[in-house]
């Protein structure tokens, strides 16, 4: 079921069909400039028609200026929308959005319903085949998902097939003793797989994927359990490397963003999202455990390697600040306000826990929750960030 869950998620979030230039007409006079201006969506399109408006009723444009302005406007929202829109259009575009979204999500649990059922029924006969049938099978239908397919709903279930059917074979031709090896080996796959594809396809999506994908490689793991989700690292041992790379991955995401570092091979620009957002959130979720009180390191030696993993961690969450809302990147700062506030949280407790006083815990845990819940409630711009930057 979570598969299905990430499946609808990326569904959902998936970026509309490109049409080609036959099928979309632009003004001839536009489309040269068009290449000057990164217009990907009919909102934004929309933000640009509303200044025309306003500069025509302000008499700063001309009717015929403000109606050539408004044409190339409209290209570009036809260009987003895979069809030629009108002006009516773009005006009703949420309402036509949140009925799409509607329809993805009744599509998407209709597929899930009919699948389940004809697995149900079919039951039997699944059995009866052989587990190397299966393998094989799985192999075939998630290459072809991923690489043949022109729809990011099929290239997701084409990722997460593959992972299935590398499970698959390590449970019938590996011996079960190493759970660590099980998980890395199909992390690198997917890797390198899902980084092919993303590549192949320009898409950030699988960009993304691919970057969670290397993420685990790294040891980073999500766990689900019934009423719980856990955050972390699989293997105490693994903490510093992973927040070491992911560290070096949030530079490389810095790197393509600011600098160009890629501009020589654009299709390397798909991995910026996912450097950006998953390099900086396991590097702090990493720095936020090794500055702690009860990590081993800090246990087992002078109280001067936890004041400098905490100085370091303050460093980090500032820099993550100022680099962030300096350079216009606002993961980054989203991220670094975030565990700062996790941060002054996790400090309180030890401070608590140390003086053994529970009225001082609460009284420390709920100043921090107030002021934390206050600069949100009037500071929302430091937190509210995209994927785009």
């Amino acid at each position: 079921m979570l598969s299905f869950l990430l499946i609808a998620v990326a569904t959902l979030f998936g970026q509309a069909p490109q049409s080609s230039s036959s099928e979309v007409a632009q003004p001839v006079a536009t489309q040269t400039a068009m290449s000057t201006l990164n217009i990907e969506s009919v909102e934004e399109a929309a933000l640009h028609l509303q200044t025309i408006d306003d500069l025509r009723v302000r008499n700063v444009l001309t009717a015929e200026q403000a109606e050539e302005q408004e044409q190339y406007y409209l290209g570009f929202a036809s260009k987003a929308a895979g069809y030629e829109v009108t002006r009516s259009d773009v005006a009703k575009w949420g309402s036509r959005e949140g009925y799409s979204l509607l329809a993805r999500i009744v599509w998407i649990l209709g597929g899930i319903l009919v699948f389940a059922g004809i697995a149900f029924l079919c039951r039997n006969l699944l059995a009866a085949l052989p587990a190397q049938f299966w393998e094989v099978a799985f192999y075939v239908a998630s290459v072809y998902l991923l690489f043949f397919t022109a729809n990011i709903f099929w290239w997701v279930i084409g990722g997460l097939g593959l992972a299935g059917s590398l499970s698959l074979t390590l449970a019938l031709h590996f011996e079960s003793g190493n759970r660590r090896f099980g998980a890395s080996f199909i992390s690198g796959v997917l890797t390198v797989v899902l980084a092919y594809a993303a590549m192949s396809h320009a898409n950030v999506w699988l960009g993304f994927m691919a970057v969670m994908a290397l993420e685990s490689f790294l040891g980073f793991s999500v766990l689900v359990t019934p009423m719980c989700y856990a955050v972390g690292f699989d293997e105490e041992d693994n903490i510093v490397r992973a927040t070491a790379s992911s560290f070096l991955l949030l530079l490389i995401g810095l790197g393509i963003k600011l600098f160009g570092l890629v501009d020589s091979t654009p299709a390397l620009q798909v991995f910026e999202a996912g450097l950006l957002f998953m390099g900086s959130l396991v590097f702090f979720i990493g720095m936020l455990i090794i500055s702690t009180k009860w990590y081993r390191s800090s246990r087992s030696s002078s109280g001067l390697r936890y004041t400098f993993l905490n100085v370091l961690m303050i460093a980090a969450l500032f820099g993550g600040i100022f680099v962030g809302q300096s350079m216009g990147v606002s993961v980054l700062r989203g991220m670094a306000v975030a565990f700062l506030i996790f941060w002054v949280m996790d400090k309180s407790i030890e401070i608590a826990v140390t003086a053994q006083s529970v009225a001082l815990g609460f009284i420390l845990g709920g100043g921090v929750l107030y002021g934390a819940g206050w600069f949100c409630m009037n500071h929302t711009e430091y937190l509210l960030f995209t994927l785009k930057g």
